[in-house]
């Protein structure tokens, strides 16, 4: 919850959702590496990504949600 019972912010609340979003921005805007924190949704977006990848284990997250649910795949 963002504001206690008394009305007053929350602060670690918000600094908590901010650092959230920050993190969901960034992954936006930079290339997918195939990390846990920063998946592909697919294999062939990885490797356009970053066409030297060697073949191998990477994160993928097809449903393009939060990075939590991503899956290790073998991108070759």
């Amino acid at each position: 919850h963002l504001i206690y019972p008394s009305n007053h912010l929350n602060y670690t609340a918000v600094w908590a959702l901010l650092d959230t979003l920050s993190q969901e921005l960034q992954a936006l805007v930079e290339h997918p590496n195939g990390t846990k924190t920063n998946p592909a949704t697919t294999c062939k977006e990885l490797l356009l990504a970053h066409p030297s990848l060697p073949d191998g284990q990477y994160y993928i997250d097809p449903n393009q949600g939060s990075y939590q649910d991503a899956l290790v795949v073998f991108c070759n």
